[in-house]
């Protein structure tokens, strides 16, 4: 089952608000006007930076599979498959948590309650807390046998 992550409004307040404080912070220090006017255009070119990265690396789905594999739907099409969810809150409210996808990067996904359905949500909730990671060709994670990952070979 694939279940689609929007930006909820939260989010996107969320978003709006770091970015204006991050640049108001600069006005605030005691230092000349141009320094100030220089620094809150730095910080405001930084955090719109951030921003635009997350909304590149956020997962924009999550295929929930029959034996609880899991798997991210990304923004240029690619689907990837998660290898380890690390970092996590979860509640009836909201969804946190960084999954770590096959390519070996961090995604790190970020669900309000009210951006889907109810169930959409509670699918979610059950397939992070019940999440093992999978097996590839018997004992190996990831490529690494983890007899020689314990033994750093």
């Amino acid at each position: 089952m694939t279940i689609n992550l929007p930006l909820s409004l939260r989010e996107r307040l969320s978003g709006s608000v770091v970015i204006l404080c991050a640049t108001a912070l600069p006005l605030l220090i005691p230092a000349e006007p141009s320094w100030r006017l220089i620094s809150a255009m730095a910080m405001a070119v930084m955090a719109t930076m951030f921003w635009l990265h997350y909304l590149r690396v956020r997962p924009l789905s999550l295929t929930i599979q029959n034996d609880g594999r899991l798997v991210c739907g990304l923004e240029d099409g690619r689907r990837l498959e998660v290898v380890c969810v690390s970092h996590g809150y979860v509640n009836p409210f909201c969804v946190s948590a960084r999954l770590t996808t096959q390519d070996r990067r961090r995604r790190n996904l970020l669900l309000f309650g009210d951006a889907v359905t109810a169930e959409s949500h509670r699918r979610v909730r059950r397939a992070l807390l019940g999440f093992r990671p999978p097996k590839h060709g018997g004992d190996t994670i990831g490529g690494v046998t983890q007899s020689s990952a314990r033994r750093g070979t």
